[in-house]
């Protein structure tokens, strides 16, 4: 597994580094110090890394975001609160390159940049987004159950708006400081929930 990790940070940081076009594979394994024929072992496409870089990085994130408000004994509003502070807060330590930190920006950059290139990373990024909708819409349902939002709001509308909205204010933010992101994700938020709660 340690290889792997070398080979994903590497790859990971080189991306962010040069831009996902311009790096080869050549010269990832050169970063690497590995042979050709290890780090083949464990990937033979630059394709291949970029979605193993999203998994790892990206998708844990959101994933620990969402699973955090799942069954969580929050109110629907608690619950959202939770989502738009953890989902910008993303800051990628390394273990093999401890002196550096990609940050939520350089990071939806380098995301943006690779969902134009290549098609196999944008299915598993929709398909991520099918699962974001779908915890969101059982909290929403959670929500009309407890009385905290109003039953005339569809459920699965609210979820890919809410989903949509958090997207949306994360690829912006390749052009927006982080406070700024931060706090229009806020406001954009703040005003969804006063339109559908009670």
């Amino acid at each position: 597994m340690e290889t792997m990790e070398l080979i994903i940070e590497t790859a990971f940081l080189a991306f962010i580094e040069n831009g996902y076009d311009r790096v080869s594979l050549n010269e990832i394994i050169r970063r690497t110090g590995l042979t050709k024929g290890a780090f083949y072992h464990y990937f033979t496409s630059k394709s291949e890394l970029i979605q193993e870089v999203v998994k790892k990085y990206f998708f844990t994130h959101i994933s620990n975001t969402i699973g955090a408000i799942d069954g969580s004994g929050e109110t629907f509003r608690e619950k959202m609160v939770k989502i738009y502070s953890n989902v910008l807060n993303v800051n990628i330590r390394f273990n093999n390159y401890q002196d550096r930190i990609i940050d939520r920006n350089e990071f939806m950059h380098l995301l943006q940049e690779c969902m134009d290139m290549d098609k196999d990373l944008r299915k598993i990024v929709f398909e991520q987004q099918i699962k974001t909708i779908s915890t969101m819409r059982k909290a929403i349902e959670e929500g009309k159950i407890n009385r905290e939002i109003r039953d005339d709001v569809d459920s699965l509308d609210l979820a890919e708006l809410i989903n949509a909205t958090v997207r949306g204010t994360m690829i912006s933010s390749v052009t927006l400081s982080k406070k700024e992101t931060e706090e229009k994700l806020k406001k954009n938020m703040e005003t969804m929930l006063t339109l559908i709660c009670i």
